[in-house]
């Protein structure tokens, strides 16, 4: 479970903290990062010494399928800035974009569910520096192209991580701000207004995946047990077992396409590292995780799972679904 006031804590912290120019807030969908960065923006908003600190605050809710141009205009929008959609040319717009932030000043600019990753030069975003005292909080579900260094710091299995490097920032002064990204890598099913959305929020970061053989390997690892340690090697060799990783190519290849899939979902918060044992990797579904993907096999496809339930006989006939692929 994560705890909300803990992490509203860390983050609030990141933002006072003029060395800090951008923050991250990584985690699966459903972990409730919305839901903690809307209480940010109230308080950034609300209180008389935070306005006083930064001249404007923005909310952009980034569009799904956004390009370069799709999140210039979503940022113009939320800044109340209309004249950019005049503009067709990317490299113009971004540098009316540029400027129309700069006359907003000391900003902080909150881009909620980004799903790809932009430098910053290509958006029409300034640079974040102890100087102008600019930041750029970010959400994202799926951690893509950036780096990051790991601090000695845990939080109930929640690894608060720094940012040092990432493509889609890579025009940060490193002299002036530092990065930070928190990593909700647990999931906060009791966060206040979410109970009715978790299964559709962990459904879309399943609906999001690339492809339909990744969608089938993450389904896949559902059938193993309930807070189970799966042993990445063999999983990997059970998709390739199964045809999941194409029939096509040396058993060298499948494998490799295995590992980036696996590491793809690992990125997606659908599973997370479970360490390692005598120098095997393992990783595990998240309780919820699991749930979801084994409503998802109800229908296609067909799974009957009864993993780490202790059976001790095979389910009667009549429990049996029809056309069932996977048991």
């Amino acid at each position: 479970m994560v705890h909300t006031d803990r992490y509203l804590a860390e983050i609030w912290n990141y933002i006072q903290a003029d060395e800090v120019g951008w923050i991250g807030v990584y985690g699966m969908g459903g972990v409730g990062k919305t839901t903690i960065m809307k209480e940010i923006y109230n308080r950034l908003t609300e209180a008389k010494k935070n306005r006083e600190r930064f001249d404007n605050v923005f909310w952009v809710t980034v569009s799904k399928a956004s390009n370069v141009e799709k999140l210039q205009g979503d940022i113009a929008k939320g800044i109340g800035f209309k004249t950019l959609s005049e503009e067709q040319d990317v490299t113009r717009r971004a540098g009316i974009l540029f400027d129309a932030l700069k006359e907003r000043k000391r900003f902080v600019l909150i881009l909620d569910d980004l799903w790809t990753s932009f430098p910053l030069e290509e958006i029409g975003i300034p640079n974040l520096t102890k100087d102008n005292g600019c930041k750029l909080i970010l959400t994202t579900s799926v951690l893509v192209d950036v780096k990051i260094q790991k601090i000695a710091k845990e939080c109930d299995g929640l690894p608060l991580a720094l940012v040092t490097d990432g493509a889609a920032l890579r025009n940060v002064n490193k002299e002036d701000g530092q990065n930070a990204l928190m990593a909700l890598g647990g999931f906060a099913a009791n966060v206040e207004g979410m109970e009715d959305k978790v299964f559709s929020r962990l459904r879309f970061s399943y609906d999001r995946l690339k492809d339909d053989a990744t969608r089938l390997c993450f389904l896949y690892s559902a059938l193993y047990p309930e807070d189970c340690d799966i042993y990445t090697k063999q999983l990997i060799e059970y998709w390739m077992w199964e045809g999941l990783l194409g029939d096509e190519g040396r058993i060298k290849d499948q494998i490799c396409k295995g590992e980036m899939i696996l590491n793809y979902l690992k990125d997606s918060c659908l599973l997370e590292s479970a360490g390692e044992f005598r120098g095997f990797e393992y990783v595990k579904m998240h309780d919820l995780i699991r749930d979801m993907a084994i409503e998802i096999t109800k229908t296609s496809p067909r799974c009957m799972i009864r993993a780490g339930v202790g059976l001790d006989y095979p389910p009667l006939e009549e429990e049996w679904i029809e056309d069932v692929e996977r048991i």
